[in-house]
């Protein structure tokens, strides 16, 4: 065949355009799709497909017939044929058949020259061949000789609708048709089939958490958007547009040796974080292209609403609330975004959630005792297991107590018995006794005798005061006797404890039994710190009492630490005062006129100032006194100075002591040492 033949791509192209120009759909349709389907690969300027699959093509045979068989080898580069059997009845036939989905209709059939041969022989012996689609048919005729007892045959470029084409063999002669042998009686090596396809893919979203089928409600977080979409043709590509941001799902690349090129259902696992975009309308486009040319899409768009702003709640309340107060009121105020607030829930101790509509909320608690208020907001926007945003829990602890007061005091005893020592004769009368004598008891009688002893009389103290009487004033002694009284300041001697006493109770005057009470004291100077220097337990009268430990002079305060139903208390201040101790030596005890003796000493006691503490020495003698001069106790508190006798005559006696002075940055009163006494003699 001396023909130039066209490249049968180009040759299908042109055969496409054709059909089109014939009426197969509009050409203006956007939704129109055309179709090749290539089969086999046996003629030049075909690709080597592999044999479609039994669902494209199928062979068949007229019914109760054994003269045919089929055979192909497309993936070898040669062709699907039909093989004719000794003895076909007349009509007997051979054929190959493909049919199209209901959604794909065949627009044409295509062959290249010298793609198809037939035998001569066969069509001697009254075999026919023919091409069959809806509608009608075409012969197929030898043209040329070719090789292998081979002919080419007339190809076909035929225009048809439909969903079925074939290639047939058939016994046309009345008194069937006989070969010598089993013999090829037709060999197809390429052939194309043009087709359209209108129908866009269908798209299915299931699932009811889909990110695609939530419209009826604010979302958040990450949702699943799964999808899939189906075509006759196969679905090449699935894709998603998420608030203008084109994201690329799965593709499939054609085979169109088969009428399913792609994929049937195509799916795609996708998903979406809702929070990578704004707050509110969120556009989804799901699209899908088929395996026609140009493809049909299918497109599907929904809106759904985002709200990805954290709830935020803040508890709000007293620490601590008197009862006396009457209820205290924790609030609630919570914060959410578009979505809105769906409730604030809060516990008070335990007790079940109640639910509060609004963004703020008052809860009302009473009752003696530790409290715990917890809450907890949420919004109107859900993910994907259908939970909405919550803030994190806040909780609020306080009590409500009853308000409190102790009281601190020194127990000192007030207008004392007037006592004085005396010396009283007193006469004893005789009387028996028993002593031991040599190992033996002997009683003897004890003579009356009188002895001079000291005794103590104390009398009370004596009032005397006028009171009116009928209209006379007569003038009364009243006798006061001692009694207990309470005072805030007491003044105690160095190194001695000093006892305390309160009371604790609540203001309403009821006694707090065995509560313990911390007393604390400073020293009584500048700068000086509260500490703790004893501990008391309260009695059932609310009473307590303590002793503070020997120091220096102090103030004192008692506190109370409070518990779950009781206010702390903090009492008056209370002081003691002590004054300093202090030790003086004299170097000697005797000494001349004109002669320097040391005198030295210490102060007991602590917190003697860095710069020391003025002591002032004092001489005293018979009728008169004066001050010998003053000294400095540095750290540890000792202190030395010397001091001269005048010159004078004669022998005397003096007494020398030492006095502390008041000063801010020592804890102690004026206190006066014993007097050393030391006696002055002329050589």
């Amino acid at each position: 065949m001396g023909d130039v033949l066209m490249s049968t791509r180009a040759m299908a192209t042109a055969l496409t355009t054709v059909l089109l120009m014939m009426g197969g759909f509009a050409p203006g349709d956007a939704r129109a799709g055309t179709l090749l389907l290539s089969s086999c690969a046996g003629a030049s300027g075909f690709a080597d497909y592999g044999f479609p699959d039994g669902a494209t093509w199928k062979f068949g045979t007229s019914p109760h017939t054994t003269s045919f068989e089929q055979s192909n080898a497309c993936n070898s580069g040669r062709s699907f044929k039909i093989i004719g059997t000794v003895g076909a009845d007349k009509g007997a036939y051979g054929e190959w058949s493909t049919a199209s989905p209901s959604q794909i209709e065949m627009t044409g059939a295509f062959t290249p020259s010298n793609a198809i041969l037939v035998n001569p022989q066969a069509i001697a012996n009254g075999y026919g061949f023919r091409y069959l689609y809806l509608g009608g048919s075409a012969g197929i005729s030898a043209e040329t000789d070719c090789c292998g007892g081979m002919d080419y045959a007339s190809p076909i470029n035929k225009a048809f609708s439909g969903h079925s084409f074939g290639i047939q063999a058939v016994c046309n002669a009345s008194i069937g048709c006989d070969l010598s042998s089993s013999a090829d009686l037709i060999n197809i090596s390429a052939i194309e089939i043009s087709a359209t396809d209108t129908t866009p893919p269908t798209l299915a979203a299931p699932g009811a958490t889909n990110l695609f089928n939530a419209t009826t409600s604010w979302i958040r977080g990450v949702w699943p958007m799964p999808f899939e979409a189906s075509a006759d043709d196969g679905v090449c590509d699935l894709s998603a547009v998420v608030d203008g941001t084109a994201i690329q799902g799965p593709t499939v690349t054609p085979d169109d040796h088969m009428w399913m090129q792609c994929r049937d259902p195509l799916p795609w696992a996708a998903s979406v974080d809702t929070a990578a975009n704004p707050n509110g309308a969120l556009t989804i486009e799901l699209r899908a292209a088929d395996a026609a040319t140009p493809a049909n899409i299918a497109e599907a768009t929904r809106t759904v609403h985002v709200d990805n702003t954290p709830v935020t709640l803040t508890l709000s309340g007293p620490s601590d609330w008197l009862s006396t107060d009457g209820p205290a009121t924790i609030k609630a105020a919570a914060t959410a975004g578009p979505s809105g607030l769906a409730g604030i829930w809060c516990s008070a101790d335990g007790s079940p959630q109640q639910r509060y509509t609004g963004a703020t909320a008052s809860i009302p608690i009473s009752g003696l005792g530790l409290h715990h208020v917890s809450c907890q907001a949420a919004n109107d926007a859900i993910d994907a297991s259908g939970t909405p945003a919550h803030s994190p829990i806040q909780t609020l602890s306080f009590s409500i107590r009853q308000p409190s007061v102790t009281s601190v005091s020194f127990t000192a005893i007030a207008d004392a018995l007037r006592c004085h020592r005396i010396k009283e004769r007193v006469r004893i009368p005789a009387r028996w006794v028993t002593v031991r004598t040599h190992g033996q008891n002997v009683r003897i009688k004890l003579p009356a005798q009188t002895r001079t002893v000291k005794i103590t009389r104390c009398k009370p103290r004596i009032l005397r005061r006028r009171v009116r009487v009928a209209g006379h004033w007569y003038t009364e002694s009243v006798v006061v006797l001692p009694h207990k009284v309470k005072r805030t300041a007491i003044r105690a001697s160095f190194g001695s404890p000093v006892t305390i006493n309160g009371w604790l109770g609540t203001t309403a005057g009821n006694a707090i039994r065995g509560n313990p009470v911390e007393i604390l004291a400073a020293p009584a100077m500048s700068g000086g710190k509260f500490a703790d220097v004893a501990t008391a337990i309260t009695r059932a009268n609310g009473s307590w009492t303590a002793v503070l430990p020997p120091g220096p002079s102090r103030t004192v305060e008692v506190e109370y630490p409070g518990s779950d139903t009781v206010e702390p208390a903090m009492s008056q201040l209370a002081h003691v005062t002590v004054p300093a101790a202090i030790r003086l030596r004299l170097s000697t005890h005797a000494t001349h006129w004109g002669d320097t003796i040391e005198i030295t000493g210490k102060l007991h006691g602590c917190c003697v100032p860095p710069d020391g503490e003025l002591v002032s020495l004092r001489i005293r003698w018979r009728g008169g006194s004066a001050e010998i001069g003053q000294v400095y106790a540095r750290a540890g508190g000792r202190f030395r100075t010397p001091y001269t006798f005048l010159r004078g005559t004669g022998s005397q006696t003096y007494r020398i002591s030492a006095t502390t002075a008041l000063e801010s940055d020592y804890p102690y009163a004026p206190g006066t040492s014993a007097n050393r006494i030391i006696t002055v003699r002329s050589l």
